[in-house]
């Protein structure tokens, strides 16, 4: 996949899967209230979305404060900034969630201030931290990685059960329900992406028509579901009304889209 490609698809994800949750948490709200009040809802998503970045930047620009006095003072270390890297996740999650903002977007946030605070002045200690940090980090995404997907085997399945074998839907209704809505999903992200490249090619033509399609859907596909749609399903109570179909059109769309990508996208990917 191309570096351009792959990058957009990595910040989509950033910044796309933490604005799903916090609309999806409102949604549930209105759904188990039964009640929906769109200005109040908005003025819900506002507080929690820009609360949540406002909560992560403050207390991400107090930590590297913290840490750079403790490097002048001859206390700092590689390890003791990989340490706070590490727990302050939790520490900072926690504050959003009490003061009702986005926890994800708070965490999402000062890890983006700690890269670049910390690095706009790189010196030995810094590369030095930085490797630690690589390092660090690319053994707990590996870690966390095989746990999500451990996760989502052991899951998925029990999440499918529920309305496969319940009287109140036919096998039909339920393949047909989910096929429809993978493809709803599917084509909606191509349409918008088709749309950017049309734009974009615009004013760059060195791509043709043909090309511009096949890396949209080939975007639209790589985009797949996974660990943060599995999260929303987990935030579902259990009373919700029709929790099991629910439950079955979430793992349908997050195995679909898994198996679709990994057989589609290999084929739609560059060959030079």
């Amino acid at each position: 996949i191309p570096t351009r490609t792959r990058g957009i698809l990595a910040a989509e994800s950033l910044a796309n899967d933490a604005t799903g949750l916090v609309m999806f948490q409102c949604a549930i709200a209105a759904a188990l209230t039964g009640a929906l009040s769109i200005p109040q809802a908005s003025l819900d998503f506002c507080y929690s979305f820009f609360g949540g970045i406002i909560t992560g930047g403050v207390i991400g620009l107090v930590a590297n404060g913290l840490l750079r006095a403790a490097r002048r003072a001859g206390i700092g270390s590689p390890e003791l900034h990989v340490a706070v890297e590490v727990l302050a996740p939790f520490f900072i999650y926690l504050m959003a969630v009490l003061l009702g903002t986005s926890g994800i977007l708070a965490v999402m946030t000062a890890g983006l201030i700690n890269i670049i605070d910390t690095r706009r002045e790189p010196d030995d200690d810094i590369r030095s931290t930085d490797k630690c940090s690589h390092q660090v980090w690319r053994m707990l995404s590996f870690m966390l990685n095989g746990v999500v997907f451990t996760l989502l085997g052991t899951q998925i399945p029990a999440a499918l059960a529920g309305a496969w074998f319940s009287p109140d839907f036919s096998w039909g209704y339920l393949i047909v329900a989910a096929l429809a809505l993978f493809v709803v999903i599917q084509g909606v992200r191509f349409v918008f992406l088709f749309v950017m490249m049309l734009i974009r090619r615009r004013k760059a033509k060195e791509r043709s028509f043909a090309a511009d399609t096949r890396l949209a859907l080939l975007m639209a596909l790589a985009g797949s579901k996974g660990t943060i749609t599995f999260a929303s399903l987990l935030s579902i109570p259990a009373t919700f009304s029709n929790y099991e179909m629910v439950s079955f059109l979430i793992a349908s769309v997050i195995l679909l889209s898994l198996v679709v990508a990994m057989v589609t996208v290999p084929r739609l990917a560059p060959k030079d």
